[in-house]
């Protein structure tokens, strides 16, 4: 059977909390349709696992007590990921896991900073290195261009500091090496009246010759842009598909108990007030 490369997509996204079902199948679907291969999402809210038959493999920091801040990682069933390594936050602000697709090691990491003291976090988070980066700053990195006021409420010296961390690890803003001088911004703050590009990926400059394609894309349910990019791909799929269902698993008495079992669950865990009936069996499909 011949191979081919397949897309290597890796996003990070702002949620903006997805505690109920239906906002759990926007992302999940947005994730699916985008063909994202990694995603790397912050502010989740979320005391439970997030995954689907698409994205079975997931790894997750939350907050010990509160739906509230929260990280997470996804990987596509197309990403044979085997973990080496993981760093969690006991709080849900980053999330870090080490390993390797087609014996080639990657480490991920994502991270949530605070409203407040960003420089002390960031270069603190940071400086614990990783291969690719992705997460919401709340900070802009150069505020001539990253801010549609041209500044930063931010201080200089802290913008600095940030950015000297970056260079001594050697991690490169994705989409701006891709677009030196244009603008666009993941953001908008009602109180400050200004767009702001806050969201970033990274990777180490080593890692820069492999990326192919960087955007921003608008969310429909969440107040952040997703940022997108695309690198040279360790993944591989037949140029021709031809899955089709082994029928005579279904006769199997095992295997139906356990796809009565998995509805049933779904259901009692779902169904509830503010989940619409059109949501809970659409979300069946992906679940």
């Amino acid at each position: 059977m011949a191979y081919t490369t397949a897309p290597f997509r890796i996003t990070t996204q702002n949620c903006r909390g997805r505690n109920s079902l239906e906002k759990r199948s926007h992302l999940l679907r947005d994730l699916k349709h985008g063909r994202v291969s990694v995603a790397m999402l912050q502010e989740t809210h979320l005391k439970m696992s997030l995954k689907s038959r698409s994205y079975p493999t997931s790894f997750h920091s939350t907050h010990p007590t509160a739906r509230k801040v929260g990280v997470a990682i996804l990987l596509a069933n197309s990403v044979q990921f085997t973990l080496t390594d993981q760093l969690a936050d006991p709080n849900g602000r980053y999330l870090f896991i080490k390993g390797t697709i087609s014996q080639k090691t990657y480490t991920f990491a994502t991270l949530y900073a605070p409203n407040a003291k960003q420089t002390m976090f960031l270069c603190k988070t940071i400086s614990k290195l990783a291969l690719v980066l992705g997460g919401d700053f709340n900070a802009p990195l150069d505020p001539l261009y990253d801010s549609s006021v041209g500044h930063s409420s931010i201080l200089h010296s802290a913008v600095r500091t940030i950015r000297k961390t970056l260079r001594d690890l050697r991690l490169v803003d994705t989409w701006r090496t891709l677009h030196p001088s244009d603008r666009d911004y993941t953001h908008y703050s009602a109180i400050h009246r200004r767009y702001s590009h806050i969201d970033y990926l990274l990777i180490q400059q080593e890692g820069v010759q492999p990326l192919q394609n960087a955007e921003i894309l608008p969310s429909p349910w969440s107040d952040h842009s997703a940022v997108h990019m695309l690198l040279d791909s360790p993944l591989y799929r037949p140029t021709r598909t031809t899955w089709r269902l082994n029928e005579s698993i279904l006769s199997d008495p095992d295997v139906r108990t356990q796809l009565r079992e998995h509805l049933h669950n779904y259901f009692a865990e779902n169904n509830t007030e503010d989940t619409s009936k059109m949501t809970l069996w659409y979300s069946r499909d992906i679940s």
